[in-house]
């Protein structure tokens, strides 16, 4: 054998390992990438209808808030409520000590007294220059005269100064009749302030001013929503728009309607949202009133988002338009039988179109039990497939399966976006374009872009 056909031979061998490994990876390990091909629950992904939508974070609070104020002057003598006592309009709350009020009266009558000698003590001395003066030469008549004035002018003062004390007095005399201080309306007791602070003025408000609140009272039953939104989605909501309250630990949904919108941000720092561009967004408030309240409880936290019909019990498998990928006459999404199976190019049947939440139903070729992937370069026949993100858009680190960014930080939800800020199911920027995307996946939104090479039907 010739030295050539020595060389030649594992020369050979060595190409047809390397095509081996390259078909081995390429075909059973899957994707361009190799890295698995991230998939989501179709029954997950059609339950939540209208995917793209955002959601808004909410809490409950109630609508009517009444605040008792402490008199700063008195001293309390008893308090009759605690925090989360329900009371009745009318019941009880706490009493002044009337020991102080009678030494306040007492005071006031030794000035009112005062003041009537003062006067009589002006008025002899007026009758005395008066006297003087008729018998005193033209000269002199100029200085009585003057004195006189003066002290007709301290007369009137101090009648004026008589009768606001005397006011003042009638109405600390009237304060005895409601040394007991009473509920102005029925509800909880919220919150019962520490009344040192308020006699001590240190008790502030959020505008950093003295507040005498000493009890605060919530009307019971009478819930409202208060939503958070950034400058960036604010727009994307109006008053009267219907929405959906969707519970965060469970099914229950709430419908209800945007009655305001605070367009009054406070820009400081716990008043803004982060994004992981860096860049910061003002919060803004709305509000929502309910069609029904059953089942809510104050201080709950809740989802928001506009009502497109999405919970309207349609029938069937709905997917937005972004998940299946179009041909003309034909439509395919790329799908998995379960967590962990090959990924395939899944040929599906197109039923109705919704235009206001731009989805499809399937009326073949997926099934609810079904794995399906976001078409982009990755998705690939024979790609692995996963349910774990490798891959956070912050940290590098995302909870398991089901997480909800909200505000920049993953909740225990699955499904939509939040306040502008896309769930570990999109993997996306808040902002993104169709070029601002996390490992390769497409942007929600984009689906009707030119196609790429990798969307075009495989051979």
């Amino acid at each position: 054998m010739s030295s050539k056909k020595k060389i030649a031979i594992p020369v050979i061998i060595v190409i047809c390992v390397a095509a081996v490994v390259f078909l081995y990876f390429k075909f059973f390990k899957g994707g361009s990438s190799g890295n698995p091909v991230y998939v989501q629950s179709v029954r997950a992904v059609s339950a939540s209808a209208g995917s793209l939508q955002n959601r808004f974070g909410g809490v409950v609070e109630t609508q009517k808030t009444e605040k008792v104020e402490f008199d700063s002057s008195m001293i309390l003598a008893e308090v009759y409520v605690k925090e989360g006592d329900r009371v009745e309009e009318g019941d009880d709350l706490f009493a002044y000590d009337t020991t102080t009020i009678d030494l306040k009266i007492q005071q006031m009558e030794i000035e009112i007294e005062r003041y009537d000698t003062n006067i009589a003590d002006s008025n002899a001395q007026i009758a005395s220059l008066e006297k003087m003066m008729a018998s005193a030469n033209s000269t002199d008549r100029l200085g009585y005269s003057a004195q006189i004035t003066q002290l007709r002018a301290t007369i009137a003062q101090t009648e004026y100064d008589k009768k606001t004390k005397i006011a003042e007095l009638d109405k600390v005399k009237a304060s005895l009749d409601s040394t007991v201080v009473t509920a102005p309306m029925s509800g909880t007791v919220k919150s019962i302030a520490d009344v040192g602070g308020i006699t001590a003025g240190t008790n502030t408000g959020p505008d950093g001013m003295p507040d005498n609140t000493y009890i605060t009272i919530v009307a019971d039953g009478n819930f409202r929503i208060k939503g958070t939104v950034s400058e960036q989605n604010i727009m994307e909501i109006n008053p009267e728009d219907r929405v959906l309250v969707r519970s965060r630990v469970d099914d229950t949904l709430w419908r209800g309607v945007i009655t305001s919108i605070d367009t009054q941000a406070v820009n400081d720092g716990a008043n803004q949202y982060y994004y992981s561009s860096g860049e910061r967004a003002a919060k803004y408030s709305f509000y929502v009133d309910l069609d029904e309240t059953e089942g809510l409880m104050l201080g709950q936290h809740v989802t928001i988002e506009l009502d497109k019909g999405q919970a309207d019990g349609r029938e069937g498998i709905w997917l937005s338009s972004g998940w299946i990928v179009q041909d003309g006459a034909s439509a395919h999404v790329w799908a998995a039988k379960a967590p962990g199976e090959r990924l395939e190019k899944r040929n599906v049947t197109l039923g109705e179109y919704d235009e206001e939440t731009d989805e499809y139903q399937l009326t073949a070729g997926l099934s609810l039990s079904d794995y399906i992937a976001w078409p982009d370069i990755d998705c690939t026949a024979g790609a692995a497939t996963t349910t774990e993100i490798l891959a956070s858009p912050e940290e590098g680190e995302i909870p398991e399966e089901g997480g909800m960014m909200e505000d920049g930080m993953w909740t225990e939800e699955g499904g939509m976006m939040e306040d502008g800020m896309y769930t570990e199911e999109e993997m996306v920027m808040p902002e993104g374009g169709p070029d601002e995307v996390y490992d390769g996946a497409a942007v929600p939104g984009y689906a009707d872009e030119a196609e790429t090479e990798s969307e075009k039907p495989e051979d």
